[in-house]
Order: C-alpha cells, then structure tokens, then sequence
C-alpha cells in the first residue's frame, strides 16, 4: 500500500500588523447587479412565508388555537429548527435594504412566538426538539439581530428568560467534536451568540455563561498550529468552521491574542487543505485528512459542499480576520462564495426545498434541491445580506475595497459625508471604475484589496491619469489624497485563465478558474475534457466573442462557462483528468447497474476490464453493507480476493495495487456471488479506477 501523505502543517506565523477594520454593519452600503438580483429574490422568498405556518408548532405546543399550515420538512418535525435564523436573516436584509415590510414581519412573529414561551422559559417549537443547544443558538441570534436590526426593544427581554432556561437545561458535558448528551449536537457554535449577547447588553451573566461553552480542545489545536488530526479522525466541516465565530467573539470580549492565533491559523488550514477551488469544502459534511481523500470524494461523491450553511460560516470566519487584523487576504475565501457557492446557488422552492449541496464530481454533476426547511433555509437569508458587509470596511481616514462588486457605499469620515460607488465585474469589464462624491474637496486613503489570484501588479488611472499604487503590509495596495467631487479612479485587476489542483504535487484533477470564478463545462464535452492543456489554457481556450466568460477548445468540444450560470439538472463538470476518459471508456460485462456514477452487480456473471498505463491501480467505491467480494487479476495474474462489505454502510472504498512494472496493464475483476455472513447480499461495486 502507498503511504498517505499527510497535509503540510506550517510553522507558527510571526504576529502581522494589525489594523482594526470596521463593517458598515448592514447599513449605508447599496448593491447592484447579479448579487442585488439574488438579494431581492431571496427577500421575497421569506416575506412571502406565510406567518401562521412559521408559528403554528409553537402555538400547538403552547395550547392555542394555530391557524395556518404545517410548513413541513425539518421545520414541522423540529430537527435543527431554524426560526431564529430566519428572524436574523429578515432583520439584517431589513437593514441592508432599509426595507420595513422585513422588520414588520420580524416585529409581529416575535410577539406572537412570545406568547407561547412557557413560564419557565422554554421556548421550542415542539415538546420533542431534536437539539436544544442548537436551537437555542440559533434564537439567541435572531433575538439579539432583531434588536440590533429592527430596533425590537423586546428582545432582549425575550433572550434573558430563554436564556435562563438554558442556563439551567441544556447540556454541558462537553464532548469532542461532535455532541454533549441527548441534544447537545453543536453545542461548540453557542459562545459566539452569547458573547454577542454580553457585547450587546452588558450583563455579566451572559459572559459567564459563554465562557462555559468555548470549544477550547480544539481551538488550541490552532493555537499551537497542530493537526486536528492528531486529536480525531471525524469532524463535522461546517459546524467546525463555524465554532471559529466564538473565538472571535471571544476576542472582542477579552482582546486576547491566543483567539487570533486561532482564527489565523484555522483559516489557513482550512483554506490551503480542504477546499476545492469553489473555496467549498466538507465532502458529505467531513474535513479530510489528505489531500488523496479530497481527490478520491471528486470520484465517489455528489455531496461535496453544504452551500448555504457553508458560505455563511466562511463570511463569518473572514469578517472576524478582516475587521481584527486588518490583513486583506482573508477576503479571497468569501470572494470565492459570492461567485462558487451561495452566489451561485439556486432559488429556493415555495415548499422549501433548496440547493443544500454542491457537486463537483468528476463524472459529471448538476445542481439540485432538496432537504425542505432545512438548516440551509436558515442560513440562506444570512449569507445573502452579508454581501453588504463584506464589501466595504473603514477605518480612521481610511476607506477598504474588499469585494469588486457593483455597489456604493455613504461614509461618514469625521465630519464628512462620502459616498463611493463602484461600477464593472470581474471577468466581464476590463476595468472597475470607482466615482467619488463629497461636498468639498476631502483627504483620505481608498484602499483595494490585492486578490490572491491577481496575475499582474495591479494600476489604476485618476481622472485619466496614471497614478503609483503602493501596497502595505497587510495586502492592500492604496492611493491617499485629496479628493474632489466626480472624481474618477480606474482600477485595473489582471485576469487570466488559471489552473487549480486539490494536490499542489499533482498535475490532476485541476480545475479552470478566471480570477476567482469557477468556470465549468458544458456536459457534451465532457469526454473529451482530457484535451484540455494546463499548460496552455490561454492557447487551447479561446473566448467567446459574444459572451464574456465563455470559452471554447480549438475545435469547439468543450464549452466551458461560469459555474453560477449553470441552472437546476444542467449537467457539468468542474474538474478534469485524463483519467477520465480510460474510466469512462472501461469494459462491464453482464449485468450491472449504474446509479449516480456507481456502477454495482451481484450477478456471478459479471464483471469489469480496465486497461490502464502506470505502476500503481486504485479501485474506488463504497464499502456497503449489503456487499460481497469480487477476484482480482491483473496481467492474467491472480492477485486478490477483495470484500467491500462494512456494517457502516456508505463509508468510502478503497483498494490500491502497487509495484507493478511500467507499461500497460490488464485489470480483470470477476464478481463472486459471495459474501461475509453478516451481509444483506453479495454487490461488488466501483466508481472509478484510478492508475498512477
């Protein structure tokens, strides 16, 4: 067997120059173009909700007569119950878009779901809550968004009585990575909210009662830029990465420098090893341990990012690194989910259903709904108002670019009142234009992000003129001045195709990203994606003359556009290997099924010839619990009997041959019809082989 290589841990970064960035906190910021698009459609999606079905549990638990339907999905069965995400998600868009209709419908649900909290505080809605610790968190966070956003002064009364229910009730055997007793599921999300809570409001109580729920085992890990997985084989992607949010919260409490170690580090282990070039990351919901589990899950699965939930835990992590240490590289990750992941994503349904995964097989993949009321439906409305507080930042004098969107922003810089306006999209115009508005002549420094992906120092003209940009410490490049009233700053950001591999060692599976968009293929072509040269994209991919962003091989095979642009069941893919085409080009005989790229037979009949060119053969599949063995030849050579039965069915397979001499190969797999006794039948199944 071939060793594992294991991710390449740094060495402890030495402390950055920190600079202190401040949001517009869902106000003062205006957006156009596609993302104000998916905005106002994902506001529509919640206003139009209807009120009666949102509280109907909560007042059949409490006794009262509840009008209205049951919404259905997680939502009428209480499994991770998102009510007060979606009162958060109103309450910012309310502030986002100055839209009142939102803190109506916020400001009515709250006093009607008041109503049915119990004399003893508890809240839920139902008697059987699947996770209370969950849900807790999720309403403490709407509670304190809906004071914050739609000036409810009630809510803050609201949050103390559920929060001394909590106090008193929810578990606090706090068990790694994953649960705490019955309902303890996540609980390591809580300290972010109540730190909020104690910001908020001042009282020792919540302080004291976050401080409990810190998910120190594992921060520390980051802390001393160690390997979660040293510690434990299984986490849990998304609800890890959004337990970093309380350790940023945390240092807006204490202003300790260990959380920054903390988000610094995670942030980097996170980003440079488990994510995809979407910037997604947690195939079916886990982090990997190598870079050969990442690639081996592009072969076996179609559940490869959970995208509303994961995109708003990303724009979390950032804002936290932004606006503490001022460093303009974390914005890269969230620029990657404003065009590959929830930027991308599909609408909701009326019934609920929505794009909860992502899909990046290499077999071809599509995008579809599922999972109607779900966790995702929470989040959705989240991540779609942090658009408007992941564009613009400030400090003294000094005004921040993060995200190259159309958008404006009105700042209030001391006494002065300036708006900035932006203009141009990445990939479609040569140039983003930046217009200035202000009553008087104004001294300040615009600052821009310098993207990760940027080809070529960036430039810029004034008013026509060529100006020097200077670049800090912390990757901002900025011009200071004094500014007139229609002022004009052209900013140009090179672009270029570019390559992108799971594996930096490895040539393949590689994506095509133009700056930071996923471009992918139209599904016709796939069988000739091992054309593509990564060598020679620019050569081989010539754009389209009508449409931006669209690119063409030399003889017109493959069609490959932004990722954002594919529609529900349009067939893609994302990554490319010249692999493919010998797998897709592998000889079945008998009978064999084919569901979602797996191919399986029980007949003892059947059987399956792949010829192939290397020294080494991996057989991927699933270990099954209703699976059987399968005899291994290779060269006409027995080499193995090889069972894929597990009694934890779906569980990743893998088989690897190695030491065989260069050249070409025969590998010759015959089912069995035979099996282990604890196994419901006897399938042998494969997604791929894979030769090296």
């Amino acid at each position: 067997m071939a060793a594992r290589k294991q991710y390449t841990i740094k060495k402890k970064l030495k402390k950055q120059n920190k600079m202190k960035l401040h949001s517009f906190n869902f106000k003062n910021v205006k957006l156009q173009g596609r993302l104000k698009e998916q905005f106002e459609t994902v506001k529509r999606e919640y206003l139009s909700i209807p009120n009666d079905d949102l509280l109907k549990g909560f007042r059949l638990r409490a006794g009262f007569n509840a009008p209205g339907n049951d919404l259905g999905g997680w939502y009428t069965r209480d499994l991770f119950h998102n009510f007060g995400q979606i009162i958060s998600g109103l309450s910012r868009m309310a502030s986002a878009s100055n839209d009142h209709n939102c803190c109506d419908k916020v400001n009515l649900l709250l006093a009607e779901w008041a109503k049915c909290i119990a004399s003893d505080g508890y809240f839920f809605y139902s008697d059987k809550c699947n996770a209370p610790n969950y849900v807790y968190d999720k309403m403490a966070g709407g509670l304190i968004d809906a004071f914050l956003y739609c000036d409810n002064k009630e809510a803050l009364n609201y949050l103390s009585r559920i929060t001394d229910w909590a106090i008193k009730n929810l578990h606090s055997e706090n068990r790694y990575s994953w649960g705490c007793g019955d309902g303890g599921i996540e609980w390591y999300t809580l300290s972010e909210n109540i730190y909020r809570a104690y910001l908020v409001t001042g009282e020792q109580k919540y302080k004291e009662f976050a401080r409990k729920w810190e998910y120190t085992e594992f921060w520390d890990i980051f802390a001393k830029n160690g390997n979660i997985f040293d510690r434990w084989h299984d986490y849990h992607a998304y609800s890890h990465v959004n337990s970093l949010g309380g350790a940023g919260a945390a240092y807006n409490v204490y202003g300790e420098e260990k959380y920054i170690d903390i988000l610094i580090n995670a942030y980097d282990f996170l980003f440079n090893t488990q994510t995809y070039a979407s910037g997604g990351f947690g195939p079916v919901e886990r982090f990997k341990a190598t870079y050969r589990e990442l690639i081996d899950s592009l072969f076996i699965d179609d559940l490869h990012f959970e995208t509303q939930c994961g995109s708003w835990a990303i724009f979390k992590l950032v804002k936290h690194l932004l606006t503490i240490t001022g460093n303009s590289r974390f914005g890269d990750w969230a620029e990657l989910m404003v065009y590959n992941g929830i930027g991308a994503s599909l609408p909701m349904n009326p019934s609920g259903d929505i794009q909860y995964w992502s899909n990046y097989n290499l077999f071809g993949a599509s995008k579809k709904k599922c999972n109607s009321w779900s966790c995702c439906n929470g989040t959705r409305p989240m991540a779609v108002a942090d658009y408007y507080d992941l564009i613009w930042f400030n400090c003294k004098n000094n005004l921040f670019v993060n995200l190259y969107v159309p958008s404006s922003v009105c700042w209030k810089n001391a006494d002065d009142l300036i708006t900035v306006s932006q203009t141009g999209e990445i990939g479609i115009d040569d140039k983003i234009e930046f217009k200035i508005s202000c009553p008087y002549p104004c001294k300040f420094k615009l600052n821009f992000r310098i993207p990760g992906w940027i080809s070529n120092k960036m430039d810029a003209q004034i008013n026509g003129q060529t100006i020097n940009l200077i670049s800090d410490a912390n990757n901002w490049a900025f011009i200071e001045r004094t500014w007139n009233s229609n002022d004009v700053l052209t900013l140009n950001l090179p672009i270029k195709l570019r390559v992108k591999t799971i594996d930096p060692d490895d040539q393949y599976p590689a994506a095509i990203l133009c700056g930071p968009i996923l471009l992918a293929g139209e599904i016709k072509g796939h069988k000739d994606a091992s054309k593509i040269d990564p060598n020679d994209l620019c050569g081989k991919l010539n754009l389209s003359q009508k449409d931006k962003l669209k690119f063409t091989l030399d003889d017109s095979s493959i069609v490959m556009r932004p990722y954002y642009s594919f529609e529900s069941d349009l067939e893609y893919f994302t990554y490319f290997d010249p692999q493919m085409a010998k797998n897709r080009q592998m000889k079945f005989m008998g009978w064999w099924f084919n569901v979602n790229n797996l191919r399986y037979a029980n007949d003892p009949n059947s059987a399956a010839e792949y010829v192939f060119e290397g020294t080494e053969i991996r057989w991927n599949g699933l270990k099954k619990n209703d699976a059987g063995k399968a005899q291994i030849h290779i060269d006409g050579k027995f080499i193995d009997i090889i069972d894929q039965y597990h009694h934890n069915d779906g569980l990743p397979f893998r088989w690897t041959y190695t030491g065989l001499q260069p050249g070409k190969h025969v590998l010759h797999m015959k089912v069995l019809g035979e099996k282990h006794d604890n196994s419901k039948d006897c399938f042998v199944n494969i997604t791929t082989f894979h030769s090296l």
